[in-house]
């Protein structure tokens, strides 16, 4: 998949023609989800109301990854292959929220825009 249609893309899937993580570093922030199964219905609804937040997803940078089946980020990142995780990186590349649940928009908006990065941005967007 071309770097320039992940950039676009909300949610893609994480395939081994996807650019390694440190791609993204310092330009995204990065949602992981891990689900046992595609058609997880947890994974289902995170892509749903992903979808429905897109343009918070679209102001903070953030663009979403499926994990699909084991592989190396699911050794890395030490995630079970009957877990459903969502992990948070943010664009210095670590690990800023992980849970195994589905996770409400609202308050992965209120954890990054607490991030001093975040702030920064958001201190740069209100000057221009």
């Amino acid at each position: 998949m071309p770097i320039a249609l992940l950039a676009m893309s909300l949610i893609s899937t994480w395939s081994p023609q996807t650019p390694d993580l440190k791609h993204f570093q310092w330009k995204n922030r990065i949602l992981l989800l891990f689900a046992p199964e595609a058609e997880d219905e947890r994974l289902k609804k995170q892509t749903d109301l992903i979808e429905a937040s897109r343009a918070g997803f679209e102001e903070r940078d953030l663009i979403t990854f499926i994990i699909p089946e084991p592989g190396p980020l699911r050794a890395r990142f030490h995630v079970d292959t009957k877990a459903y995780t969502v992990i948070l990186l943010g664009k210095d590349g670590t690990e800023k929220l992980r849970q195994q649940s589905v996770l409400d928009p609202e308050k992965l908006f209120r954890l990054i825009d607490s991030m001093p990065m975040r702030r920064a941005e958001s201190a740069r967007i209100k000057g221009s």
